[in-house]
């Protein structure tokens, strides 16, 4: 009973994010037959090419991730914007090389999300274990060693001492 019930959790919860991305998309407007075969075609890829959760999530955890990513992603816009400002633009571009200690799915999808979204840094590629980063500045590694760490959290893993 477990089994089926969270699979049809899952199908349920594809349909409807399908759903609102394409009324979202389509500017409200229903489709009709468009519309539910382009649903039903994105729900049944994304419940197919779901990873399976080894772990349950910690929302305590994920709500303190959710405020440290708003608190730096304000804070990292603001820099930016004065950087871009300033009229000696003081720019140190680095590519960072940062090895990931996440596991596999669902925590690492969320962390190169996440950078990618942090002003100034920008996930460039994946090189088996080691995430590329482009930022604007190198002390960028710093940070993106604390948002790892607050993933981890999230999803009970272990990422670095400082976990």
């Amino acid at each position: 009973m477990g089994l089926v019930a969270d699979r049809s959790g899952r199908i349920a919860r594809a349909v409807v994010g399908a759903g609102l991305l394409w009324l979202i998309l389509a500017e409200g407007a229903a489709g009709g037959l468009l519309g539910v075969a382009s649903v039903a075609a994105a729900a049944a890829a994304a419940v197919a090419l779901a990873t399976p959760r080894r772990r349950g999530r910690r929302p305590l955890a994920a709500a303190r991730l959710a405020a440290f990513f708003l608190a730096r992603s304000l804070l990292g816009a603001l820099d930016v914007g004065y950087r871009a400002l300033h009229p000696r633009m003081p720019l140190q571009p680095a590519w960072l090389h940062h090895p990931l200690r996440l596991p596999g799915g669902e925590p690492r999808v969320l962390l190169i999300a996440a950078v990618s979204l942090m002003p100034g840094a920008l996930a460039v590629d994946l090189d088996g274990d080691t995430l590329i980063v482009h930022a604007i500045l190198p002390q960028a590694g710093a940070e993106l060693q604390a948002l790892e760490a607050r993933v981890a959290r999230v999803y009970g893993t272990v990422a670095g001492a400082d976990c």
